[in-house]
């Protein structure tokens, strides 16, 4: 049973954020370690633009880190469920009302949202880019809407 159900649940891209904020650490390792051997290792002058490509791809992983963490991926609003893709996320989105399909559940990294009871139907989302733990509320979150709504008659 899902304690307010009038309310919004919001999953981001958790493990993508993560990888993301990994990557631009990495980086920024490199483009301090470039630096540093050009400085003091090979005693030619530095030339600071050869440091842009490493900084624009740290500045670009940290901003990807930010938008994956921040923005929704994955929607359990009273209406449905709303799912948000990585590009273009305001005009691609995609809505099932909670009418729409028979029963949902999440198995391993996929949520299956099946249309009809002989489950030949339906949408499969990779949940791939969301943390286990989120995984986890998802699931918990998904079979308390499934329980309310069978007991409300649908």
């Amino acid at each position: 049973m899902v304690s307010n159900p009038e309310k919004e649940i919001r999953f981001t891209r958790s493990a993508q954020a993560l990888r993301f904020a990994l990557a631009g650490a990495i980086f920024v390792g490199l483009t301090a370690t470039l630096y540093a051997t050009a400085r003091w290792g090979t005693g030619s002058p530095v030339r600071y633009w050869h440091m842009i490509p490493g900084i624009l791809l740290a500045a670009g992983s940290f901003w990807l880190a930010y938008q994956c963490a921040k923005h929704a991926f994955l929607i359990l609003s009273p209406v449905g469920v709303e799912f948000f893709p990585f590009f273009k996320p305001a005009t691609n989105f995609r809505l099932w009302s909670w009418s729409e399909f028979h029963h949902a559940e999440v198995i391993g990294k996929r949520l299956y949202l099946h249309f009809n009871e002989e489950e030949t139907g339906g949408a499969v989302l990779s949940l791939t880019p969301m943390s286990e733990e989120s995984i986890h509320l998802l699931d918990v979150a998904i079979e308390g809407r499934m329980e309310e709504r069978f007991q409300d008659g649908d």
